[in-house]
Formats: structure tokens, C-alpha cells, sequence
């Protein structure tokens, strides 16, 4: 249909995310770092939801 021109962006930046999630769970930081590690947790789930939320309204406006 070729509409989907959003799609490869959203996904890669996506997988950009929980990959650096990934890495971020991995290293394991320490308690005094524990607060900040919440607030960027905390700002990934927001970014992702936001993130859907625009892929959403993508795909609305471009079908109508």
C-alpha cells in the first residue's frame, strides 16, 4: 500500500529502546543510583506509550 512510512521508524526506535533497557538491566546499578534508574524506567514506559499512541493516530490519519 506503501502508507506505512512511519512503521520502520517506530520500530526501530522501539527496539532502540528496549535494547538500551536491555544493556541498562543488565549493568545493574548500584542503590545510590537506584532513584534515577526508577525516573528513566519511569520515562521509557511514558516514551513507549507515547510512542504508540503517535503510531496510532499515524495510521488513523492515514487511513482517512
Amino acid at each position: 500500500t506503501g502508507d506505512t512510512s512511519a512503521s520502520p521508524y517506530i520500530v526501530a526506535t522501539a527496539q532502540q529502546m528496549f535494547l538500551w533497557l536491555f544493556i541498562f538491566l543488565l549493568t545493574r546499578p548500584s542503590k545510590s543510583q537506584h532513584k534515577r534508574a526508577k525516573a528513566v524506567v519511569v520515562k521509557i514506559r511514558c516514551d513507549i506509550q507515547l510512542l504508540f499512541l503517535v503510531s496510532k493516530s499515524v495510521e488513523v490519519f492515514l487511513v482517512v
